[in-house]
Parts: C-alpha cells; structure tokens; sequence
C-alpha cells in the first residue's frame, strides 16, 4: 500500500466512524394545519350551530426518528348558533345566541414511507376541551349540561379522544413540505346528556376532517 492510498483509506474510515448511522437521525419540524370538520353527531351540531361542519385551525411540532414518528397537536373549532329545543325530532329556535368552541389536543404516534412523496398513518389519544357560552354567561356545573341545551348559560367540560389518521406529504423545499391528510376521531359519550343530543340519541362528539399541513423542519 503507497503511502497515499493508505492516506486516503484512513480518511474513508475516519468519515464512516465519525458519520451518524441512518437509524439514529432526527427529524425535528414545527407545522400548521387547516381543516373542514364534519362531526358525527351531525343532527345535534347542525341544531346549534347551524351547521354539522366547520372549520378547524391548529399548529403541533412532530419528531421522527428514521420511518417512525411522533407528534403533538392543538386545534380549534369555534361557531355562533342559537339555543334550541328538539320536540319529536322538530328543532325549535329559542332565539337566545350562544357560541360553540371546541379546542382538542392530540397526540399521535406513525409511521412514514416513501422518500419524495411519503404516505403516513398513525393513531392516537387526546382530550377534547368543549365550552359553550351565552351573553351574559355564569358558570355552571357541565355534568348537567350538555351541547344544545335549553337552560343554564355555560358549559364546560373535556372528555377523552381516540383517533386514526392517514395521508401523503411532498416537499415543496429541502427545509418546507406540505401535505394532506384525513382523520376519524372518537369521543365516546361526551353528548346526550341533555338537549338536542339527548333528543336525537347522539354520543359521540367525534368525526372526519380532512386537512392541509405545511410543515418546515429536516
């Protein structure tokens, strides 16, 4: 071996020793999101709200080690409606406005495949805050209350969420990307206590959105 080759080979060594294995590097990005909502207890929401879909806004912070990722998030859904009172499944407007907001926070864990445009699913748990308020609001014990309810004028209340999510990711930069993605939600029997959700047998506060992410981070 010539005195230059063994040079060369011990830098060859001295890069794969001092390089990180693929394995162990970390992918640490920040991201917002936008979304249309559809609950799936449509009937209930579209009595108060006036609609069973609107939009949600959130930002979370992601890390991903090699395929597999985890990430937290906080979103918000917010709308103005009326009080209302359900007979025979006929909704009658009781001409009192109210407003709606409902803020979850979730954490999901997944898994990342593809190189350039990279497909994603995952799952997790979260907490649903839900507030609802009338002009003029006191506070009131929320396990007599529930969405759509005649009385009292404010409600609050968290219950805990189940969800699974889907979707696809492209870079638009090395350091910016952008995605779409779909997710259900569960929130097994933070409704039907009272109101319109009692009256029309509704249960679960869950449902679809589809979103658009951009995310910024390597």
């Amino acid at each position: 071996m010539t005195r230059r080759s063994g040079v060369c080979a011990a830098v060859v060594l001295l890069g794969v020793w001092a390089a990180p294995p693929a394995a162990a590097q970390v992918a640490v990005r920040g991201f917002v999101q936008a979304g249309l909502l559809r609950f799936a207890a449509d009937r209930s929401v579209a009595a108060v709200a006036g609609s069973a879909a609107g939009a949600a806004w959130g930002a979370g912070a992601q890390v991903g080690v090699a395929r597999l990722f985890v990430q937290a998030s906080v979103e918000r859904y917010a709308a103005a409606g009326r009080r209302v009172f359900v007979f025979e499944e006929r909704v009658f407007d009781l001409g009192l406005p109210n407003r709606i907001a409902i803020t979850p926070v979730q954490v999901t864990a997944g898994y990342r495949a593809g190189a350039r445009v990279a497909a994603y699913g995952g799952g997790g748990i979260g907490a649903y805050r839900f507030r609802e308020t009338a002009p003029f609001a006191a506070p009131e014990d929320p396990a007599e209350q529930a969405p759509g309810s005649a009385s009292g004028d404010e409600v609050r209340a968290t219950h805990r969420s189940y969800h699974v999510l889907a979707g696809v990711e492209t870079p638009l930069l090395p350091w910016l990307r952008v995605g779409g993605e779909g997710q259900w939600t569960w929130v097994p029997d933070a409704l039907g206590g009272a109101g319109a959700s009692a009256a029309f047998g509704e249960t679960d506060l869950g449902g679809l959105v589809l979103r658009v992410k951009l995310l910024v981070g390597y």
